[in-house]
């Protein structure tokens, strides 16, 4: 279950009718906290039947982390991704080229079953000092544009470009230059850009309109044979100086959303705006104007943005959540027939002051991914986080938030964000590569069936310091649920507030839950456990280890172990992928902890099915 979702008042019902029924007594030696046989299933369905969770929620598993083969210092990669089936594309705009500086390049990876691999670095073929090539990418199948907006056009300084590369094979070349046809000095073309098919979109958030200075444009260019030529230049129909129109663009089946985020509204100024433009007769026509139903002033609701069919999803990463100012947010709209609508408005469970959530968004199909590149956690300044919604009917629900593997504060994780099916990318483009600061990654994730509730250990609705769905063993009747005080700078889990501490005396103590699928498993199915672990004064005796076991439906079981680290460490993410040899009827996974002392921090436990 995701923590911000509440828990139905039967099913509450139900858990403290359960818990009246289970009364210690006396001759109990040790404290256990058991949900009885087939509870945990039976609230799973009803979460399920009320639409708080979906039978199968999302885990995000990493993949890879990306980086470039010839990274240096600032070069800012990952500040700009895309991905399309089996290939990414990552910018790294401040990359200097031929000893040049900020001339910016763009680098093409390729998946191969679970491994990703360099397979280009994209340059322009003109590119000069202060061009940042790679300030905006896109990709679509074997064709990448790329923005590079600081780009001179003869004298016009700063007017900016964008790039076509093709790939043929494993080879990319490049097959056009673009530039606006009415190019002025200090436009930025090529500031954002988006590609669907034959169609290139692209933003010029700075140009000029006749007496509005900055109020911006955006540009369509169409693909015939390997011409590209310009349709359409786009300005909203209300265009006011200063907006920024063009400061993010997307693309998808001939609809354009196109973000002003310094729009006003009325008096309120810097609200932000999005436009969805879409073809007519004989020119893109502006369809509608979408503003937030709540917005304030300096929202930039319009930051970011980005379309898939009829929806459209558009960042506010200043916006106030839940009275947290500059938590972010990011707004849904609908499309039915020629009308848009707000679906639903979307902030982070764990919001927290100056967070900037919606700084960068994508969606496909029914699922959302949110970027809180500022995000704190454990303590840690701008770590950043990304989050995964989904969408059932009409009702979007947050499925899971995650980090990568290494990240550290300031690393702006969740500055850019990129969603293709179940695959996501996510930029940290600050992260230190081999001791080169802001050398900048990238980091490739699959959206997986998660098997567990509540493995963040945010809920404990009886407030027993058990989370739901969870039970723990323990002799000490020291393990148990903890949560973060930070007015006393005490932290205690990865993610969000709350993860299990075990506390060992010599005997085991155990954190453990069963995932039992309807009509049982078969052979071959696959899974890989992850959980993010912390020590503190392990000893090197202990016995501290994740445990995934199979019941099989001959009787017997299957076991399989990870060995989690001792002594004293930070956060880190441990996982390891599993394979049923038969027929089984439950998956029941452990985490064991057994010390002469010692502290084990245990969050964000997920076992993922991989098939």
């Amino acid at each position: 279950m995701n923590p911000g979702r509440r828990i139905p008042a039967r099913v509450v019902s139900l858990v403290a009718l359960v818990g009246l029924l289970i009364v210690p007594t006396a001759a109990q030696a040790a404290p256990e906290t058991n949900w009885p046989q087939g509870l945990a299933e039976a609230i799973r369905a009803a979460l399920a039947a009320d639409g708080l969770i979906e039978p199968q929620a999302f885990a995000t598993l990493q993949q890879a982390k990306l980086t470039a083969s010839d990274g240096r210092s600032y070069d800012n990669f990952g500040l700009y991704v895309a991905v399309s089936g089996n290939t990414a594309l990552v910018g790294a705009p401040q990359a200097n080229v031929g000893g040049y500086v900020y001339v910016g390049a763009a680098y093409v990876f390729v998946r191969s079953g679970t491994t990703w691999s360099q397979q280009a670095k994209l340059t322009a073929s003109d590119g000069a000092t202060g061009d940042v090539f790679g300030h905006g990418v896109a990709l679509d199948g074997d064709t990448a544009l790329i923005g590079a907006p600081g780009a001179d056009i003869g004298l016009l300084s700063n007017a900016g470009a964008a790039y076509v590369f093709v790939r043929s094979g494993t080879t990319w070349s490049q097959q056009a230059k673009l530039t606006a046809s009415d190019a002025a000095p200090g436009d930025w073309f090529g500031y954002s850009v988006a590609l669907d098919g034959n169609t290139a979109l692209i933003g010029a958030d700075t140009a000029s309109l006749p007496g509005k200075t900055s109020a911006g444009a955006a540009y369509i260019f169409s693909r015939s044979g390997t011409t590209w030529t310009q349709q359409a230049k786009l300005t909203a129909s209300d265009a006011a100086a200063w907006d920024h129109f063009g400061y993010a663009v997307a693309l998808d089946n001939y609809t354009a959303v196109i973000g002003a985020y310094q729009g006003d509204k009325g008096e309120t100024a810097d609200t932000g705006a999005a436009y969805v433009f879409v073809p007519g007769a004989t020119t893109w026509i502006q369809q509608a104007k979408l503003t937030a139903s709540d917005a304030a002033a300096y929202d930039w609701f319009g930051a970011s943005v980005a379309v898939s069919g009829d929806t459209a999803l558009v960042g506010a990463p200043f916006a106030d959540a839940g009275g947290k100012s500059t938590a972010g947010a990011a707004y849904v709209f609908t499309r039915s027939g020629t009308t848009w609508s707000e679906q639903a408005k979307l902030t982070a469970s764990d919001a927290s002051v100056d967070d900037q959530f919606g700084g960068a968004v994508a969606i496909s199909t029914a699922t959302a991914l949110v970027g809180a590149r500022a995000a704190d956690v454990g303590g840690q300044v701008d770590f950043g986080v990304a989050y995964v919604f989904t969408r059932s009917d009409s009702t979007w629900s947050e499925e899971t938030r995650f980090t990568a593997s290494d990240t550290t504060a300031s690393d702006f994780f969740g500055i850019a964000v990129a969603l293709d099916g179940t695959t996501a990318l996510v930029g940290a483009s600050a992260a230190d590569v081999g001791g080169q600061p802001d050398t900048g990654a990238a980091y490739a994730f699959v959206l997986l069936p998660e098997r567990l509730l509540n493995g963040s250990m945010e809920d404990d609705t009886d407030a027993d310091k058990v989370p739901d769905f969870w039970k723990i063993k323990s002799p000490s009747g020291k393990s148990k649920r903890k949560c973060d005080n930070p007015t006393e700078g005490k932290y205690y889990a990865h993610l969000g507030a709350c993860a299990v501490v075990l506390r060992s005396t010599g005997a085991k103590e155990v954190l453990q839950q069963t995932y039992t699928p309807a009509g049982g498993g078969l052979a071959g199915d696959a899974y890989t456990l992850s959980l993010w672990t912390s020590g503190k004064s392990i000893p090197a005796s202990a016995t501290a280890r994740a445990v995934v076991q199979f019941a099989y439906a001959d009787g017997t079981k299957g076991k399989f172990t990870l060995s989690l680290p001792v002594g004293t460490y930070a956060y880190q993410q441990l996982s390891f992928g599993v394979t049923a040899a038969k027929a089984y009827t439950s998956v029941k996974v452990k985490i064991e902890y057994a010390a002469s002392g010692g502290k084990l921090y245990v969050d964000d436990v997920s076992l993922a099915q991989t098939n």
